[in-house]
């Protein structure tokens, strides 16, 4: 009976090491790393996710920005628009297959954007530093909105209320022992 009890101790106590050491973290170099999906890759890079040398401080800068103003003029055949600035700095933005034009709401050529027109829109920077468009809006300067005269203020809205007439509160009742 001695001996049962010491088999049935020495198994338990093995089965319990080995479930111990399955559940424990492994630090063996031999186990591969696990690996992302197939085909996600880097934002701006074609290169896929856990690649040597990616990290996200190694992303290219984001090279979209923001225009707008007047057109002082358009060159059809080089595909440019001249953007007028302040202090004759104006500013040239080029045209690409990829850009997308607008004009009252529906895609327009470039042959229909006009001087005076308004532009406004997201432009990026090719290889050799030139602002292109991705896209763009032309139209007429949007008016700004009119800023509403103050509205005056009622009680209601001050948090105080009209004085009528209140009833008084009764004083407390006072809690010291006599």
């Amino acid at each position: 009976m001695k001996s049962l009890a010491q088999t049935l101790q020495v198994v338990f106590l093995s089965l319990s090491l080995a479930s111990a050491s399955a559940q424990a973290p492994s630090t063996d170099s031999r186990i591969p790393k696990p690996t992302p999906p197939a085909g996600l890759r880097v934002a701006g890079t074609n290169e896929p996710i856990g690649a040597a040398g990616t990290h996200l401080t190694n992303r290219p800068a984001r090279n979209r920005l923001p225009f707008q103003g007047s057109i002082k003029s358009v060159d059809a055949t080089a595909m440019t628009v001249t953007l007028a600035g302040p202090k004759d700095q104006d500013r040239l933005l080029r045209m690409d297959g990829e850009s997308r034009l607008i004009k009252a709401g529906k895609p327009a050529p470039l042959a229909e954007i006009v001087p005076g027109d308004y532009a406004r829109g997201l432009l990026k920077r090719n290889d050799r530093g030139e602002e292109v468009v991705v896209h763009s809006t032309f139209g007429p300067k949007p008016t700004p909105k009119p800023k509403s005269a103050p509205r005056p203020k009622s009680a209601s809205s001050t948090g105080t209320t009209p004085a009528t007439e209140t009833s008084p509160r009764p004083a407390p009742a006072s809690t010291t022992p006599k």
